[in-house]
C-alpha cells in the first residue's frame, strides 16, 4: 500500500508550546496546513516532571515544501537588526499589564506564601495541642 500523501508525518519538534506554535504559524502563513501535538502530555509537567517535546506535523505531500519554508525563514531572520525594527508605542493593555506585574512582583508572592505557611503551621500546632489535650 503506497504512503497516503494526506497522511500526517512529523516535521520537527519544539521544546515549548510557544516555539511549536510559532513554527506552525510560519508554515500556515505560507499555506501549509500544520498541526501541533503534545499539549496534553505537558499539562501535568509541573506536577510529574514530564518534559516531552511538542511535535509539529504536516501532510506527507507538504514535508519538503515545509522544510524549505523553515530553511528560508531561518535564513531571513539571521540578519534581523532589532534596533531598526519599529515596534510602535505600547497600547493601554500593555501599560496596564506592566502595572499589574509591578503590583504582583515575585517578592510579593514569596511574602504571601511565607505568611500563609506560618498561618498553616500555627493552626496545625494549635489543632494538635487541642486534640492531644482532649485525648488525656
Amino acid at each position: 500500500m503506497p504512503d497516503d500523501p494526506d497522511g500526517l508525518v512529523d516535521l520537527t519538534t519544539a521544546r515549548t508550546e510557544f516555539e511549536a506554535e510559532t513554527i506552525a504559524e510560519t508554515l500556515r502563513g505560507e499555506g501549509v496546513p500544520t498541526e501541533v501535538f503534545g499539549i496534553s502530555a505537558r499539562t501535568a509537567q509541573w506536577e510529574l516532571g514530564i518534559n516531552t517535546d511538542m511535535k509539529i506535523v504536516v501532510r506527507r505531500k507538504d514535508v519538503e515544501r515545509a522544510r524549505e519554508i523553515l530553511r528560508a525563514n531561518k535564513a531571513d531572520s539571521v540578519d534581523l537588526d532589532w534596533d531598526e525594527v519599529d515596534v510602535g508605542q505600547p497600547t493601554a493593555e500593555v501599560r496596564q499589564a506592566r502595572t499589574d506585574a509591578d503590583i504582583q512582583s515575585p517578592g510579593d508572592v514569596w511574602k504571601l506564601r511565607l505568611i500563609l505557611g506560618v498561618i498553616v503551621v500555627v493552626l496545625g500546632v494549635l489543632l494538635w495541642g487541642w486534640m492531644t489535650k482532649g485525648a488525656r
